[in-house]
C-alpha cells in the first residue's frame, strides 16, 4: 500500500481517502454549523415576545460574536510579519 499521492495507488485506495476526507470536512461542518443553526432558530422563535430592548441586545451580542469570530479566523490566517 502506498501512502500519499503517487501514480502508484489504486482506485479503491484514492476513492477511501476522499472519502474520508470529507467525511472529516462534514463533520467539522457540522460541529460548528448545528450550535449556529440552534442559536439563529431558537431566536427567531422568540423574537416576537421579545421588548425592543432585549431585541436590541440580540442584536448587539451576535454582531460582536460574529465579529469576533471573523476577525479571529483572519488573524490565525494571516502570516506572522516580523518587526
Amino acid at each position: 500500500m502506498n501512502i500519499g499521492p503517487s501514480t502508484h495507488s489504486s482506485l479503491l485506495e484514492m476513492i477511501v481517502a476522499i472519502f474520508f476526507v470529507l467525511l472529516v470536512f462534514a463533520m467539522f461542518a457540522f460541529a460548528f454549523g448545528a450550535p449556529i443553526v440552534s442559536y439563529f432558530v431558537t431566536v427567531k422563535e422568540r423574537w416576537p415576545d421579545y421588548p425592543r430592548r432585549k431585541r436590541l441586545a440580540t442584536l448587539t451580542w451576535t454582531l460582536v460574536f460574529v465579529t469576533v469570530f471573523v476577525l479571529l479566523i483572519i488573524w490565525a490566517t494571516s502570516p506572522f510579519k516580523q518587526s
